[in-house]
């Protein structure tokens, strides 16, 4: 016999380490006869887990997308072991906690859903992302879905600027379990809404035009624990000014070497040489809405916070490297900070973060050793990806010329139509 739908309203304060912040999920609990669906069970987690909503499998089935839930992880969590994989607890936060995948939750749509309190460790194992490459991808604010807009502390300010380590430092931060460090691949990744963010910061730091205030930040980051790379690395002073409880890492890299790092690969991509590839991005700035929105944060944090030719004006650009990294060191106190470089390994990184070095197994000797720190995102990796994002960016533009030819084929062909229809029944008569 089947009950009426009743409406439940879950609070879960999540306290693990740092602070978190309370999370409120309302949902449509269904309560049905005989026996509930399999996948639509409770079932067993390791203890310490952030509140996730897991859905049901009709709802799972309604909703775009994969499945949360990595089904290799089914035998261990029915045998109520509470062994996880890393993929599946990452996949669970990340879908319904701080990855905004989709526009709405399951319960706005109206779909039966069963809500499970778990609670999350404050540091997790590292989610499986492409650490090189980025996907644009359409998001939505926390603030639409009903999540709060710091959804985990800020702890970790990396004072780096572009091509000095920061993409290596990501990596290592997330392997350590600072979970997410906000990267310019961060930007990619959700090309629809941040960029237009980071414009307004730009203004208001640069031209004084309004204000970005803690909330604003909050809005913008509020789902990651560290930050590292342009555009973040700009606001540094700020953000440590906002964030007192973070702790600083100034990442250093030799100017002259820099300087060569971002003139082959930064610079390039930002001012395309030849007439070939001037046309080619052109043509995507005119039909791809994405790549207009990365071009207009592209030339405003530039035209304001770079305001140099990297290329013909190498005696400036090393200038303003050092003018930053000197600003960094004026105004952020030297017990909040640590000097480093990715060539220092892990040993003064973890110790200053208060996290024990990383360790693997070694596979010859079976004895557990100092994990390898990474090492990701050089030149040719960085040209490779660009490349990539180029010609993802020609193919937006393609199928946006081809929509734009169908619905103008299909308005003439229905203006014909009324011709036709015009000229039989009304332009015969005379």
């Amino acid at each position: 016999m089947e009950q009426s739908t009743v409406p439940r309203i879950a609070v879960s304060k999540v306290a693990s380490g740092a602070a978190f912040t309370t999370m409120v999920a309302s949902s449509f609990c269904v309560a049905s006869s005989g026996r509930d669906d399999a996948n639509a069970r409770a079932r067993p987690l390791a203890p310490n887990l952030l509140p996730v909503l897991r859905t049901s499998s009709a709802c799972r089935a309604a909703v775009p997308g994969p499945s949360p839930v990595d089904e290799r992880d089914t035998d261990a969590r029915e045998r109520g072991s509470g062994d996880v994989s890393a993929d599946a607890m990452h996949a669970l936060i990340y879908h319904h906690a701080g990855r905004r995948r989709h526009s709405c939750p399951p319960c706005l749509l109206g779909l039966p859903i069963r809500l499970t309190l778990l609670s999350i460790p404050s540091r997790l194992p590292e989610p499986p992302r492409d650490q090189a490459d980025s996907t644009m991808a359409t998001t939505t604010s926390n603030a639409a879905v009903g999540f709060p807009d710091r959804a985990v502390p800020m702890r970790v300010i990396v004072c780096g600027l572009h091509r000095t380590g920061t993409m290596s430092t990501r990596t290592a931060l997330r392997q350590l379990g600072f979970h997410d460090c906000y990267h310019m691949a961060t930007v990619l990744e959700n090309i629809d809404d941040d960029p237009q963010q980071w414009v307004r910061a730009f203004e208001a730091k640069y031209e004084g035009k309004g204000s970005f205030t803690r909330q604003d930040w909050d809005r913008l980051m509020g789902r990651s624990q560290s930050c590292c790379d342009l555009p973040s690395a700009l606001f540094s002073c700020e953000l440590a000014e906002m964030y007192p409880d973070a702790k600083v890492v100034i990442l250093n890299r030799e100017a002259d070497k820099w300087y060569e790092s971002a003139l082959a690969s930064v610079a390039m991509s930002i001012r395309p040489s030849g007439i070939v590839n001037i046309l080619k991005r052109l043509y995507v700035v005119l039909l791809d809405p994405q790549t207009r929105n990365w071009m207009r944060l592209s030339r405003v944090m530039t035209r304001l916070a770079m305001p140099f030719d990297h290329a013909a004006e190498r005696d400036k650009a090393i200038a303003w490297f050092n003018e930053r990294y000197a600003e960094f060191r004026d105004r952020i106190p030297a017990e909040r900070r640590i000097e480093y470089s990715v060539q220092d390994g892990w040993a003064p990184l973890c110790a200053h973060l208060g996290v024990p070095v990383p360790t693997v197994m070694d596979e010859t000797t079976g004895e557990m050793v100092e994990a390898p720190f990474p090492r990701v995102n050089d030149r040719a990796t960085f040209q490779a990806n660009a490349k990539r994002r180029r010609s993802r960016a020609i193919a937006r533009a393609n199928e946006n010329v081809i929509n734009q030819v169908g619905r103008v084929c299909a308005a003439a062909c229905v203006g014909y139509g009324i011709y036709l229809a015009w000229r039989m029944r009304l332009g015969g008569r005379s």
